[in-house]
């Protein structure tokens, strides 16, 4: 019995420290509607394969460590390299926000772990002074 409770301490210490592997940031994004968000994922795992990252749940682009992005239907996102790292961190990049972007945007290492960061949009600032404008 107690070296099953010490291989369960082992395997809940050694899944911590795959948690501790990845990183998504900024944790929290707000931007104005039709601007761009950008959004990095880091891990210093270098067994991964295929980065997903997801939009309100919605898989929207994958890309493969051995060829980079693959071919997205979506026009609006994108993916690069960052500058800061040597191919295992990546930024996603939504060209034009719209309010139906706002959610939670993932980033899924398949197999090893994902993270959630949140993406808040906001009504540009010319459509709110319009909007107020329209009252006497």
């Amino acid at each position: 019995m107690d070296l099953f409770y010490l291989l369960v301490l082992l395997l809940s210490c050694r899944i911590q420290a795959v948690r501790g592997l990845m990183k998504l940031s900024p944790g929290t994004l707000t931007v104005l509607r039709g601007e761009e968000a950008r959004f990095t994922c880091s891990t210093s795992d270098t067994q991964w394969t295929v980065m997903l990252w997801l939009l309100n749940g919605t898989a929207v682009l994958t890309i493969s460590k051995e060829f980079g992005v693959l071919p997205s239907i979506n026009p609006n996102v994108t993916a690069e390299t960052s500058l800061v790292s040597r191919g295992d961190s990546w930024v996603f990049v939504l060209k034009s926000t719209e309010r139906h972007n706002q959610g939670p945007v993932t980033c899924d290492l398949q197999g090893i772990d994902r993270t959630t960061a949140s993406l808040f949009v906001q009504a540009s600032s010319g459509t709110l002074q319009s909007f107020f404008s329209s009252f006497p």
